[in-house]
């Protein structure tokens, strides 16, 4: 888990990690806006068995990071 925290991994419990599709309807995107997002603003994300996966609470610290990046501009 390159940049990561392992224990966090150790700590998952059921419905913490989203499907694209889910992650979609979390904040309320298309898939390919997930995947823009994913790509351009680094929105955490694993690829595991060819499908990619989101865990929700690193998705609430991001955006949360993002929000208080709006804040101090």
């Amino acid at each position: 888990m390159s940049g990561h925290d392992a224990s966090a991994a150790a700590k998952l419990e059921p419905g913490d990690l989203l499907t694209i599709e889910e992650t979609a309807r979390l904040l309320r995107l298309t898939i390919s806006g997930v995947m823009r997002l994913k790509e351009r603003e680094h929105l955490p994300s694993y690829k595991v068995g060819g499908r990619w996966l989101f865990n929700r609470h690193e998705i609430a610290l991001w955006l949360a990071a993002r929000r208080q990046g709006e804040v101090e501009q």
